[in-house]
């Protein structure tokens, strides 16, 4: 029986079959032709062709052939006719078009969550499948997942993961349902993170194996990353790693032999074993905008609501720690800055930060001290005459000590930053702060004395930064030159 013997759709039923027929056996040459003939009553017959007939849309692999049919005739006049109209009458006024409507609901939705308005995002998204519930086709079944999963990245950077898994595992299953690797892969990735962040590692290796799976064949180097990061998760993640990016790569500074060729600037950037919830990113922005403006204490609170969202990240107690040292509450700077140290070990410079707080803690340093290491950022002779004045007053400060290099090396006193650092050197008491002082004097330095100060760098290894940095540095100096 023909296709659409099973589904008659009135008189121009032979016409819309015989187009039916050709599209399904892909001859561009018959179809185009039957289109031209019959130019005048494909014109008349598309307003009734362009809905789905109830007796199809009963089935759903009907409806897709049918579906089918009416675009493909739509796309060739508006393509080899010239004649836009009958796309015009498919697609109608934007306004008038539920899949168009959906789709700005989606935009709108990923705005808000642009801004982490995660809960406004959610409720868009929510409103726009219920309101869309009975739309049918392959355009409404792609928008369902996207909804479902877009929820599920809503509810998981609220803070509400258990429940975000369960939308992204719903829209896996619609895009295998109709084999949309795209959203297998977006929602597959999805699965990976929140079982990381749930600290559920054999879940997050199985998903990551998954993903490996899909990109073996066309993509080979995606596979590998994904093949990679399963390892990783089985054999237990870090908390916190140092990666070195160089164009869009993240390279394991361990990982660099002798001779490495740097074409493109690096950065090194920080990996936890965890995403950052989007939630905690904007309390703790928010946290930030309130210090700036001299109100510390609802920056606090922003942090410890942060700290509430996510007790595994790092960063809340982090910016605690910065604004109860400029409180003078050093001793519970120092409890949030181990804790820092606890959550993430070598977390930005949290090591130095703490040992700073002790010290004050203890009155063997004067907050002015800590102060003038701050402002000492600022390029200019302003910094070069206060830094000048500050190391005089405070000889013994190793933090110091490296603020005044760096001052002098902007301004191109080389000699006297390296003097600088050495002394910083001599007197360092701390880890973190002694390996930024190494690789700094390394980079004053030429031949023996440097490869030797970065080999102590990496071997101290007490700022995480600094180490990676000398390990690329080492590794680029074995060029052959």
């Amino acid at each position: 029986m023909a296709f659409f013997d099973r589904f008659p759709i009135g008189g121009d039923n032979d016409l819309f079959a015989r187009l039916d027929a050709l599209i399904a056996d892909g001859d561009a040459a018959e179809i185009e032709a039957l289109c031209r003939s019959q130019r005048a009553q494909i014109a008349a017959g598309f307003a009734t062709w362009k809905t789905v007939p109830p007796e199809v849309r009963a089935d759903p692999a009907a409806t897709q052939r049918y579906a089918n049919t009416v675009i493909a005739v739509a796309q060739l006049f508006a393509g080899a006719l010239a004649d836009p109209s009958l796309m015009a009458m498919l697609v109608g006024a934007p306004k008038d078009n539920p899949i168009v409507r959906w789709q700005a609901a989606i935009e709108q939705a990923r705005a808000a969550m642009v801004e982490r308005a995660h809960d406004e995002a959610r409720t868009i998204l929510e409103a726009a499948l219920e309101q869309h519930a009975g739309l049918t086709g392959t355009g409404a079944q792609e928008l369902r997942a996207i909804t479902i999963g877009s929820i599920g990245q809503a509810l998981f950077h609220a803070g509400e993961v258990h429940t975000a898994v369960e939308r992204f595992r719903d829209a896996l299953a619609l895009c295998a349902a109709h084999d949309d690797t795209e959203g297998r892969v977006a929602n597959l990735a999805a699965l990976y993170e929140a079982h990381r962040w749930l600290g559920r590692p054999d879940d997050a290796a199985g998903f990551a194996d998954r993903l490996a799976e899909l990109h073996a064949v066309e993509d080979r180097e995606a596979a590998s990353r994904w093949a990679e990061r399963a390892s990783v998760a089985r054999a237990g993640e870090p908390r916190l790693r140092v990666w070195v990016e160089i164009e869009g790569r993240h390279l394991d500074p361990d990982t660099l032999g002798p001779g490495f060729a740097l074409e493109a600037s690096a950065r090194f950037v920080f990996v936890r074993d965890r995403l950052t919830l989007g939630g905690v990113t904007a309390l703790i922005d928010r946290g930030r905008e309130l210090g700036r403006a001299g109100d510390f204490e609802a920056a606090l609170r922003c942090f410890a609501a942060a700290a509430t969202l996510d007790p595994n990240d790092p960063g809340p107690e982090y910016d605690r720690g910065q604004t109860l040292l400029h409180l003078r509450r050093y001793a519970d700077a120092g409890a949030a800055y181990r804790r820092t140290e606890a959550l993430a070990p070598g977390w930005y410079q949290c090591r130095t930060d703490g040992w700073l707080a002790d010290e004050l803690a203890a009155g063997r340093l004067d907050h002015e001290a800590l102060d003038v290491m701050l402002a000492l950022e600022d390029d200019g002779a302003h910094s070069l005459r206060r830094a000048a004045q500050a190391v005089s007053r405070w000889p013994a400060l190793a933090p110091l000590r490296l603020a005044h290099a760096r001052v002098l090396a902007r301004a191109g006193q080389r000699a006297a930053a390296r003097a600088a650092a050495e002394y910083g050197l001599e007197e360092s008491k701390e880890p973190d702060v002694e390996t930024r002082l190494l690789v700094e004097l390394a980079q004053l330095v030429d031949g023996e004395s440097r490869t030797e100060l970065l080999r102590r760098a990496v071997a101290l290894g007490g700022n995480r930064i600094a180490r990676a940095m000398a390990q690329l540095m080492l590794a680029v100096d074995a060029l052959p030159h």
